[in-house]
């Protein structure tokens, strides 16, 4: 039985401790094999990627760059404002509604301001929700 009931169109990414391994201001990152995987494999189904991260957007931009996935998420947020009004701009900029996206943060605080701000919006914790398996429900149920 799928887990959504809206087809998933756009995933939401944080990049410190959700998408890499670590924090980027403090050192380097280690890139999660998976995660990358999932990425490339929704893009090609045809769901968008995009991010949200309270970062410096020069620094992950270079990061993702390096590690030759930057081109595909599209409308990245990255600032150091509240996430919740941010994933507001994500959707309406990709013209997808919250029922149909999900946001993976790592911090509670995080996941409780992207639900105030979008109603209906599906949310992944990293570190507390199993993210691999609810993203190849989210493939799996592309493929049919």
């Amino acid at each position: 039985m799928a887990i959504y009931e809206q087809p998933i169109e756009l995933v939401i990414w944080d990049m410190d401790e959700a998408f890499w391994e670590g924090t980027i201001t403090a050192g380097p990152v280690q890139l999660i094999p998976s995660h990358v995987h999932f990425l490339k494999e929704l893009t090609a189904l045809g769901v968008k990627n995009s991010i949200c991260s309270k970062n410096y957007f020069s620094t992950v931009q270079a990061e993702l760059a390096r590690l030759g996935v930057w081109e595909y998420f599209v409308t990245p947020s990255i600032n150091w404002d509240d996430k919740g009004a941010r994933i507001s701009g994500i959707l309406a900029e990709t013209g997808v509604k919250a029922e149909n996206a999900i946001f993976i943060d790592d911090l509670i605080e995080n996941i409780e301001d992207a639900h105030l701000h979008n109603p209906g919006i599906h949310t992944l914790q990293a570190g507390v929700d199993d993210i691999d398996r609810a993203l190849q429900e989210v493939v799996d149920g592309l493929k049919g």
